[in-house]
């Protein structure tokens, strides 16, 4: 059976395979790290791989490698430098994720976020209060990929999807999209394309 680990402070540790990691505190691992439930209030560290069914942050994370989980939530900030890929993708905060971003549900409420290549089924970045739409910040993204894609308070160079909605204080360079383009007020498509 395997063991659960629990940081209250700050510690490292070297990885492994775990049931449930819980970190309170500051927590490095410096291996690949492997649990069912990875649980973090606080800042985490991983140097390693990391894979589990859930993961949950409220803090900062940095991770330095690929990340894969089913359910993949943060409240506070998170970068990763390699992929990240799960089922679900919740954020409120900010992502910075170097590599790619794959997820079926991905719902990014940020204004802060940078990202290369996102795919999805339903993508929403930006923010869904109006009162958090502030025209100088904007997240960054190259490429966005879905079924149906809704952002807002971005800077996007494509998106491509079917259904597509680009809303306030957003710029795309390129929208390709096969069945529907919504543009709400101070959206700015500089070129659209429908497949």
């Amino acid at each position: 059976m395997k063991e659960d680990v629990k940081i209250a402070g700050a510690n490292v540790f070297g990885g492994g395979e775990f049931r449930n990691v819980k970190i309170s505190g500051a927590g490095k691992v410096t291996n690949d790290l492997s649990a069912e439930e990875i649980s973090v209030s606080g800042a985490f560290k991983a140097l390693g791989e990391v894979t589990a069914k859930q993961i949950k942050l409220s803090g900062s994370a940095h991770f330095e490698k690929n990340v894969k989980s089913e359910y993949f939530a943060v409240s506070g900030g998170v970068k990763i430098l390699g992929n990240l890929n799960s089922e679900t993708l919740k954020v409120a905060g900010e992502i910075n994720c170097k590599g790619e971003v794959n997820s079926d549900e991905i719902n990014i409420e940020s204004t802060d976020s940078k990202l290369s290549n996102v795919y999805g089924e339903n993508i929403f970045i930006g923010t869904k209060s109006y009162f958090g739409r502030r025209k100088s910040r904007k997240n960054q993204v190259q490429l966005i990929e879905a079924t149906t894609v809704e952002v807002n308070q971005s800077e996007v160079d494509i998106i491509r999807g079917s259904k597509i909605t680009v809303g306030a204080n957003s710029v795309i360079k390129l929208v390709e999209y096969s069945d529907e383009l919504i543009l709400e007020d101070n959206a700015v498509v500089k070129e659209s394309i429908k497949v």
